[in-house]
């Protein structure tokens, strides 16, 4: 049931309807569509059944956010213009910042030990070129078990 309405409130509702089911949370909305929460909150009352529960991780902890608020903080930017770039609030970043002592965690990182994609990539190329495992492992500079092992476990 909507209310009528002129036809720019309309296509505001209707937009917002459109980001509830994509599963934005509502203050997500409310910075992109620069409109009040209660309007959003009216729009999902009226198509409750409609709308997906928006799911809450908590803590945002993937890779890229970790390490574009660490290049965000490192280059200066305040909370607030870290939060605004990530699309989180002052305090997300207030509280991911605390967490770690003032300090973000290092990034976890490979061992030189593990072969790269890029050297995977290379074996599987000189493999196709019907290349020896001894001669892939003198061309990588790496000894000829850890060529075996990874052909052995990936073909």
């Amino acid at each position: 049931m909507s209310r009528p309405g002129r036809p720019r409130d309309e296509a505001l509702r209707a937009a917002i309807l459109k980001l509830l089911r994509a599963g934005l949370s509502k203050s997500a909305i409310s910075r992109q569509l620069l409109c009040s929460r209660e309007l959003i909150r009216s729009v999902a009352n009226e198509h409750d059944g409609e709308i997906p529960a928006v799911q809450h991780s908590g803590r945002p902890r993937n890779v890229w956010f970790r390490t574009t608020l660490a290049e965000l903080l490192r280059s200066g930017s305040n909370f607030a213009d870290a939060a605004r770039a990530l699309d989180c609030c002052p305090q997300t970043v207030r509280r991911i910042v605390l967490e770690y002592g003032g300090m973000l965690p290092p990034l976890n990182e490979r061992s030189s030990l593990r072969l790269s994609v890029i050297e995977r990539e290379e074996i599987s190329r000189r493999l196709a070129e019907h290349w020896s495992l001894r001669k892939i492992a003198r061309h990588l500079n790496r000894n000829v078990s850890t060529i075996s092992r990874e052909v052995g476990a990936n073909g």
